[in-house]
């Protein structure tokens, strides 16, 4: 069966032709290009001469009656009318991260790294989280190995909680900066690198770095900038930011495993987690998802994987249209 898939994210939208598990024709787009997803499948399927039956689309957004009003985008989805633009027999919408959480059975050798060890149960939750243009979550159940349903979230704009001094530090300065509110998303994202770095700078914990500030000039991506210094030796506020931003996802990947009992094992996917890979191999991750009393037994035997694959989210989303056809 032929059928369409997206990945539509707040930077870009991906689009895919599947012949079952087979691309057959592949594009990339700039969201903000688009006034709305009708019209990304549209300027696709003009360059393809497939003709799908059925399309799945995983979006950055709660999805509710077929509906999505999209997180960082200034979209309104509906899946009936996607249908109808695009000739389908019919089109669904899911939460990104369920689409990401039902491609992660698909994973094979090299398209996952192992962070850290554990022994996965096969009957077990599986909980999946990514730092990206947003902050993903959801959790896949399973029973035998196989994903037999997903519970799509938006954990990512739950308060973020801080456990330390330093993190205090940047709830309270990040407060300032956002006029109120700081969610897990404003610390644990791509943007989030950023919103740490400027939260310490305010609170003077180091001088800001020269080619950060050439960088936001310019108008370009400073967490990117922040990043690549932090993992290059900076001692600074580079290095501070990132030490953060990695011990806020061990907390939180350690907080969904509890939440879910996820003991057949937690995913990092999102499009960060493999340009950090170096910094999140350090024992400061380690510690964070591990060193949390009474459960540290518990959280030892857990084993956390980095996903490496870029296109998870198309393979689930082509994934799940064939299922629902």
């Amino acid at each position: 069966m032929t059928v369409i898939a997206g990945d539509i994210g707040g930077t870009r939208s991906r689009l895919a032709i599947f012949e079952g598990e087979a691309r057959t024709h592949e594009r990339t787009y700039a969201s903000r290009d688009f006034d709305g997803l009708e019209a990304v499948v549209a300027k696709f399927l003009e360059e393809t001469s497939a003709r799908p039956a059925v399309g799945c689309f995983a979006i950055a957004g709660p999805v509710r009656g077929g509906v999505c009003r999209t997180t960082n985008l200034p979209w309104v989805v509906d899946e009936r009318a996607l249908a109808s633009s695009a000739g389908l027999e019919a089109a669904t919408l899911v939460n990104d991260f369920a689409a990401q959480t039902a491609g992660v059975t698909l994973l094979r050798e090299g398209e996952y790294e192992l962070l850290l060890e554990g022994e996965s149960d096969p009957d077990a939750p599986i909980a999946v989280l990514g730092a990206g243009t947003g902050l993903g979550e959801a959790y896949a159940i399973r029973r035998g190995g196989q994903v037999e349903g997903v519970i799509p979230g938006e954990g990512g704009h739950a308060d973020f909680a801080p456990v330390d001094e330093r993190q205090i530090t940047v709830l309270r300065e990040l407060a300032a900066i956002l006029g109120g509110r700081v969610s897990y998303e404003n610390v644990l994202s791509g943007p989030g690198i950023f919103n740490i770095y400027r939260a310490l700078a305010r609170a003077g914990v180091a001088p800001e770095h020269a080619e950060v500030t050439r960088e936001i000039t310019a108008g370009g991506d400073p967490s990117a900038v922040i990043s690549k210094l932090a993992l290059g030796g900076d001692a600074g506020l580079c290095g501070a930011a990132l030490e953060v931003f990695v011990e806020v996802y061990a907390q939180e990947a350690s907080n969904m495993a509890l939440r879910g009992l996820a003991l057949g094992g937690v995913y990092l996917a999102g499009g960060v987690a493999p340009k950090i890979l170096a910094a999140l191999r350090s024992p400061r991750f380690e510690a964070r998802f591990r060193k949390k009393p009474p459960h540290e037994a518990l959280l030892a035997n857990i084993p956390v994987r980095v996903v490496l694959d870029t296109q998870l989210g198309l393979r689930g989303a082509a994934l799940l249209a064939r299922s629902r056809r």
